[in-house]
């Protein structure tokens, strides 16, 4: 136990050279001029709106800036200011976050934005701890609001940050942890302006997303190129080092779109569900392996019948389509069955084909792929 601790202490003592220091300060200016030209135009950057940057700050958590555009926009005309968040019901707002996945970050939206109307008058809290008090915002996003919104002299440090400090200074661990996490900070906050810092810390981020990229990197257009070790080596991929990935996990299931004359059914799913808890969808049942299309029809008809009150035709294996949701490789075996029912008072909740849209990622694509084949055949 007492070695452990020295190591720990050790790390945590570990600062960067003076020479590194220097180096690390040249990188401010060619970065900040760079940004000022190549930037790119995005909707959360016309302004320093609080609201809007915390939308988006969320919603690119793990989610690729081209997926987020048409997302931030939709959301944004739905609910464009957080009072008109906090009044919407959880349903509505997962229906406009659906597709982003990690459907908890919605959720949190809604709840924090009730806690901002309750508690702060309706204005994002101005201060670290006030934005950390509010549920889905950690370190990462209380620094990226506070330097975009209210030019807090603060760094944030996302995958992309660390990538580009990672390769400047040819940090050999894992910049998350340890020796180099402790280095990577140092050089974070010594590289940051006090003047404008939202957008250097836009800038260092713009930098890793669109230049200094986990593969292919363009050296050749990066501003602080000159200063950087890893391309002085002439292999800046080698840097930060590859993190082991969990193997994918490939599961089949069973997809019903149960077509009756008032639209597509959906049930909403249970709290212990695998995936896409409580999310409305059409209904999934597991199989152990890829069934026959003929099993797959027969199979999916009586698991119909046994939980829904239907009077059901035939079920029509339509095909299988491929998702992945975190380390689960899916392989969702679609089929349509018609129905109709004569209780009205159990009727079930279904949704349109145009209103797919409102469905999570899976489940559009469920809907969709039953569209088109019926359209083909």
């Amino acid at each position: 136990m007492g070695h452990l601790k020295t190591m720990s202490s050790r790390a945590s003592n570990r600062k960067l050279t003076p020479s590194q220091r220097n180096r690390v300060r040249s990188i401010t200016t060619p970065l900040n001029e760079w940004y000022a030209v190549r930037h790119r135009d995005l909707p959360w950057r016309e302004n320093q709106d609080p609201y809007r940057v915390w939308i988006s700050e969320i919603m690119l958590q793990q989610t690729q800036v081209k997926t987020v555009i048409p997302y931030y926009e939709r959301f944004m005309g739905r609910f464009p200011t957080v009072v008109s968040l906090s009044e919407a019901d959880e349903d509505e707002v997962l229906e406009y976050w659906a597709g982003l996945g990690y459907y908890s970050r919605g959720r949190n939206l809604r709840v924090a934005a009730q806690q901002v109307v309750r508690d702060h008058g309706g204005a994002l809290p101005n201060d670290e701890a006030g934005l950390r008090s509010l549920p889905g915002i950690g370190e990462y996003t209380a620094a990226a609001i506070g330097s975009i919104a209210f030019d807090h002299a603060v760094p944030v440090i996302d995958g992309n940050v660390e990538r580009v400090l990672a390769r400047y200074l040819t940090l050999e661990g894992d910049p998350k942890k340890g020796d180099s996490n402790t280095l990577l900070r140092e050089a974070a906050r010594i590289a940051l302006p006090n003047e404008q810092p939202g957008d250097h810390n836009q800038a260092m981020m713009e930098l890793g997303a669109t230049v200094c990229t986990p593969r292919a990197p363009g050296c050749g257009d990066c501003p602080i190129a000159s200063g950087c070790r890893a391309n002085k080596l002439g292999r800046p991929e080698a840097f930060p080092p590859p993190r082991q990935r969990r193997k994918p996990e490939i599961q089949h299931w069973l997809a019903a779109v149960i077509v009756t004359p008032t639209g597509i059914v959906v049930r909403r799913a249970a709290e212990d569900a695998p995936f896409l808890k409580t999310q409305w969808g059409v209904p999934l049942w597991p199989v152990d392996d890829a069934p026959d299309p003929r099993q797959a029809a027969t199979k999916l008809r009586a698991l119909v019948r046994s939980e829904f009150d239907f009077e059901l035709g035939r079920a029509s294996y339509q095909a299988e389509i491929k998702h992945s949701i975190t380390y689960r490789s899916l392989r969702v075996h679609v089929v349509t069955i018609p129905a109709s029912t004569a209780n009205e008072q159990t009727a079930p909740r279904t949704v349109q084909v145009g209103d797919a849209w409102k469905l999570p990622g899976l489940h559009r694509k469920i809907v969709e792929c039953a569209a088109r084949q019926s359209t083909n055949n």
